[in-house]
């Protein structure tokens, strides 16, 4: 008589995942590598000009413009496309529409500079901006990240925080 074991794993063959119809890994992983390098190249500048304005408000200024957050300012830039082209390399590897794939390269730059824009219009009228469309990029970033790191893990790759580890 054979004893049935409620705690024994599952002996059930499974079958390797299938890859994505479509996709192209080797552009998911550089578009995903580069959108998180990016986002955190911003945040480490956003961080020193908090760090400088908080050790010595106001001493950074030379002139009109301070060198020190000219390089910041710069960093940002190019940053923020580098997180366009990511994110377009990124769904051109999910096999996405050359129409999606433009909207995005619209969209994000559009999204990133509207909150400049409100709070230029907010200064000038005295009210407090809301940043909503930085709230947007971000819940679209984080799903096209969401659906890179499924389609990278259904094809057996380890994604971590910064993306795939080779």
């Amino acid at each position: 008589m054979q004893q049935f074991d409620p705690y024994a794993p599952p002996g059930a063959e499974v079958e390797k995942a299938v890859p994505f119809p479509g996709t192209q890994i080797e552009k998911l992983i550089s578009g995903q590598k580069t959108v998180v390098n990016a986002i955190l190249a911003i945040g480490s500048a956003i961080l020193f000009i908090v760090v400088v304005e908080v050790l010595s408000p106001g001493s950074a200024y030379v002139g009109l413009i301070s060198p020190l957050y000219l390089v910041a300012f710069l960093v940002i830039i190019i940053s923020a496309g580098a997180i366009v082209v990511g994110t377009v390399r990124a769904a051109k590897g999910l096999g996405w529409s050359s129409g999606i794939r433009i909207l995005l390269a619209i969209s994000i730059p559009v999204l990133m500079l509207l909150p400049f824009f409100i709070w230029v219009a907010a200064d000038l009228q005295a009210i407090k901006p809301v940043p909503i469309p930085l709230v947007i990029l971000v819940f679209l970033l984080i799903a096209i990240n969401l659906r890179v790191t499924k389609v990278l893990r259904a094809n057996g790759h380890k994604v971590g925080f910064f993306g795939v580890s080779r």
